[in-house]
């Protein structure tokens, strides 16, 4: 008993050529406003289970790069093996920069990789006192240590 159906194809050359769901406007919609962006944003995809989500952006990204863009893509539930979700994002990130040192110059890379880094190191620094109370039910508070 199959419980999930056959992944859509994204092909290549028309990355949107089996989307029944007609997702290529959205996606057309987003591009341009990532373009009209003078100071990059960040945004979030969310819909219950089942609704498509990943096929979406596997569609999008493959019109993106179509597009000339440089994109970085993490799936949270690929890296579930990790005790923490910030260092594969970061490893991802990193991987990711690392990728385009073709097509950016390199200072730019080198600051880009070590700014990922710094803040990551940061974010690390500040989550981990509330991850030890949270683990230990608030038995132990980080600054105990």
């Amino acid at each position: 008993m199959r419980l999930r159906p056959e992944p859509i194809e994204v092909t290549i050359d028309d990355p949107f050529k089996h989307d029944l769901l007609n997702r290529k406007p959205i996606a057309d919609s987003l591009t341009e406003l990532i373009r009209s962006s003078p100071d990059g944003l960040v945004l979030a995809l969310h819909a219950p289970w089942g609704q498509g989500k990943t096929t979406f952006l596997n569609m999008w990204r493959q019109s993106l790069v179509n597009n000339g863009a440089r994109t970085i893509y993490f799936n949270a539930w690929e890296t579930d093996f990790s005790e923490d979700a910030l260092v594969a994002l970061i490893g991802e990130l990193t991987d990711g920069l690392s990728a385009t040192k073709g097509s950016i110059d390199n200072s730019a890379l080198s600051d880009s990789v070590d700014s990922v880094k710094r803040i990551g190191a940061k974010m690390i620094r500040r989550v981990i006192p509330s991850m030890v109370k949270l683990g230990t039910a608030g038995i132990i508070e980080a600054s105990d240590f």
